[in-house]
């Protein structure tokens, strides 16, 4: 316990070597506090720089707990970094088969960093299906969905794990794959959801286990008597959704028809002498002209064609001694007949004079 409080991590672990020989210590918590103190030595190498001594103690630790995820993702990222990239990956395919770890998967991308983006996300699907039951396997094969543009089979498989202990991840996973199907306005209430919940509790989660002393101490302590990496939160914030609270936040938004178009106003045309048309002027142009032309009387009727053009003082005079108007065409049928049958002219000498002068 002393060589434990003062981050003395590999006299802590000769002195747990010694119980155990006597028999003071034994089972499955000795083997987890062993493995944890072999993984704080190996970060303690690494920091140092050391980083065969920090390979050799993280797979030493390893052996002892196979699913511990710290000294998995050490143990992955030295041997990558030696170009051992399958002994990495299988590393890391035995840690998540056991527990199921954020920083595993992290550590699987960097290993395939590199690669197009269908090798890597088959990969890491690969990983997951080494436990699929699990909800963080599943979580991660929606993420790959999304990165391949597959946003309703990320959408469906999500659904479930929104009922159960969803976290802020589990949320901004499903923002994404609304927001391919949907756009960003829809994507929006479930941005807010992730916002509003808790980050994920599980030391490491961002993919780095680099703890000060007192953090591996109480790693140590917690892992070696209960098998986690950490105690259960004091309260438990209810996250989860049920399924109709589901199925109507994920509805499709509703798209309202476009507003017609107004019709161009059109403006009246102005008459010729930029006055504006009146009514009285728009209803005369529109109605047809029906008025006739008055008949013209035919180049052979001389005499009609004199007493038409008599003085006023004569007209009527001549109106008594004229007959009916006739049209043009009976006029000129009939000619002869006019003649024949005109009235006897009683106008004194003098008139007559005076309307061959005119």
């Amino acid at each position: 316990t002393l060589h434990l409080e003062r981050g003395a991590w590999g006299d802590a672990r000769d002195a747990l070597l010694k119980a155990l020989q006597h028999g003071h210590e034994g089972g499955e918590n000795a083997r987890r506090r062993e493995a944890a103190l072999l993984t704080a030595m190996a970060y303690a190498s690494d920091t140092a720089g050391d980083t065969d001594n920090a390979r050799r103690e993280a797979l030493e630790a390893l052996k002892k707990a196979p699913s511990f995820a710290p000294a998995a993702v050490l143990a992955a990222r030295l041997e990558g970094a030696a170009n051992r990239r399958s002994k990495a990956g299988k590393i890391l395919d035995e840690a998540w088969r056991e527990a199921p770890h954020p920083a595993i998967a992290k550590t699987m991308a960097a290993l395939f960093e590199g690669e197009s983006l269908e090798r890597r996300t088959s990969r890491l699907k690969k990983l997951a299906e080494t436990n699929p039951s699990a909800d963080e396997s599943q979580l991660l094969i929606a993420e790959q969905e999304n990165a391949l543009g597959e946003y309703e089979a990320a959408r469906d498989r999500l659904e479930p794990l929104l009922t159960r202990a969803p976290r802020a991840r589990t949320f901004s996973v499903m923002a994404t794959a609304v927001r391919g199907l949907y756009g960003a306005e829809a994507a929006q209430v479930w941005l807010d959801r992730a916002a509003a919940a808790p980050l994920d509790p599980v030391p490491g989660a961002d993919g780095d286990f680099h703890f000060t002393t007192d953090g591996w101490q109480r790693l140590i302590r917690e892992y070696g008597d209960h098998g986690r990496l950490a105690p259960p939160p004091l309260e438990e914030v209810r996250t989860s959704l049920s399924a109709d609270e589901v199925r109507l936040m994920l509805a499709p938004p509703v798209i309202p028809d476009p507003e017609p178009e107004p019709e161009p106003a059109v403006e009246p045309e102005s008459l010729a002498g930029g006055d504006d048309i009146t009514d009285a002027q728009i209803l005369n142009n529109a109605a047809p002209d029906t008025a006739e032309e008055p008949p013209q009387a035919s180049p052979s009727s001389g005499e009609e064609t004199s007493a038409a053009e008599e003085p006023a003082a004569d007209a009527p005079q001549a109106e008594k001694e004229t007959a009916p108007s006739e049209t043009s065409e009976e006029a000129g049928a009939d000619h002869q007949t006019e003649v024949s049958e005109s009235p006897v002219d009683d106008t004194p000498p003098e008139d007559t004079d005076k309307a061959k002068e005119a």
